[in-house]
């Protein structure tokens, strides 16, 4: 099925650094878990009209190796006052790590797939993990 296909189109954030997934094992005596990667960025999935859920891949829109732990994501919808990357929409996503930062993208929907593509610089949220 191709992106156009789909009646909806939803984002999924995670945690991407390791031992993030349980954010109290250190300090709490969490759940211990396994310390590599635990996601891979923020995904996009399809909804058909039928209720049926696809990833929509092969890769992740927004990737943890270049904005890591997008576990906060923002869908904004059209309006005419936004800078122009973001007029017909985007998707703002917070990267919750020490010294997290915060960044708008703009989304581009083709017939085969969803691509993200930051629009203006990274704002700190001057916060750290978790925001």
């Amino acid at each position: 099925m191709m992106a156009k296909d789909f009646s909806y189109i939803g984002f999924v954030g995670c945690y991407t650094k390791p031992g993030q997934a349980d954010p109290f094992e250190a300090s709490h005596g969490g759940i211990p878990h396994d310390r590599s990667k635990v996601g891979v960025g923020v995904i996009a999935i399809g909804v058909s009209h039928n209720g049926e859920l696809s990833f929509l891949g092969p890769d992740p829109i927004i990737k943890a190796d270049d904005w890591p732990n997008p576990s906060y994501l923002t869908v904004l919808e059209r309006d005419d006052q936004r800078p122009e990357g973001l007029k017909i929409g985007g998707l703002c996503v917070v990267s919750e790590q020490g010294y997290g930062k915060w960044q708008a993208f703009s989304l581009k929907r083709d017939n085969l797939s969803i691509s993200a593509t930051a629009v203006g610089e990274p704002i700190p949220t001057g916060g750290s993990y978790p925001c």
